[in-house]
């Protein structure tokens, strides 16, 4: 469905299925991505919280990583209107891309679904990620950009991979988590029963205030990171070549357990 209150016809698209309101749409609405000015947002999320969609990806920015009092406001209080009745990927972030379902914020992504997770804060990480994936012959189960994370974040999309059916392995491009979350990671990790394979992003000081600007995220230490990865079962990649490569060796080898080798 599309929905928009000052739209009738959409060109190459059912005039049926064009709605003023999500409320306006019959039966359940299961997913929803929301594009509109930041002003018209909360309006949206309580139309969303109404109609009591379960999942809800915000494209749209400049709310905490705009790094400004009115952003950091207009975050806290969307956070407040979901109420935990609507879960929301974003926003500053793509959402979802489910192949299986057809769910794509692009329209020439791949449509065969795989065994492979991805997380990522960064949309247009996601994207390379998915065309290079084509390339090398492996395809995504699910692949989130989740962008600010002001809802779900890193712990609970790779929580969610654990315990996916569909999912088999897990990557992750990280650029950081938000304060009081760290101890969150390190337990799901530690719990994940599947392979991890992470690529931290803003590690260096320029990158991290890139981080800061790109998704209102906090980078941290690079030692703690390091300490974090060490203790915890988890491959630590530098590039992401290095992730897609390794996702697609275990996906045609496995894992195995090498002892007694020099």
């Amino acid at each position: 469905y599309a929905v928009n209150p000052s739209i009738s016809e959409i060109s190459d698209f059912p005039p049926e299925n064009i709605y003023p309101s999500v409320k306006d749409i019959p039966g359940e609405v299961d997913f929803a991505f929301i594009t509109v000015p930041k002003d018209k947002i909360l309006d949206i999320i309580d139309d969303c919280v109404a109609k009591k969609v379960k999942l809800v990806s915000i494209f749209t920015a400049e709310f905490s990583d705009a790094g400004t009092k009115e952003g950091i406001e207009l975050e806290i209080e969307l956070l407040k209107r979901a109420n935990n009745v609507v879960r929301f990927l974003g926003p500053n972030g793509m959402g979802l891309f489910y192949p299986k379902k057809g769910i794509q914020w692009r329209g020439k992504f791949p449509t065969e679904a795989g065994n492979i997770g991805f997380v990522a804060q960064s949309g247009g990480i996601c994207n390379i990620a998915i065309y290079t994936a084509k390339e090398l012959g492996f395809h995504f189960s699910k692949v989130f950009s989740f962008g600010n994370g002001t809802d779900l974040d890193v712990v609970d999309l790779i929580s969610f991979f654990d315990n996916d059916p569909e999912t088999n392995i897990i990557l992750c491009y990280v650029e950081g988590v938000k304060e009081g979350r760290g101890h969150d990671l390190m337990s799901v990790i530690a719990r994940t029963t599947k392979p991890i394979a992470l690529l931290k992003g803003g590690k260096s000081e320029i990158g991290s205030n890139a981080v800061q600007t790109h998704t209102a995220s906090i980078a941290g230490n690079t030692k703690i990171w390091k300490s974090v990865l060490k203790q915890n079962p988890i491959m630590e990649v530098n590039s992401l070549e290095q992730l897609l490569h390794i996702a697609h060796l275990i996906d045609c080898y496995g894992i195995k357990k090498i002892e007694n080798v020099a």
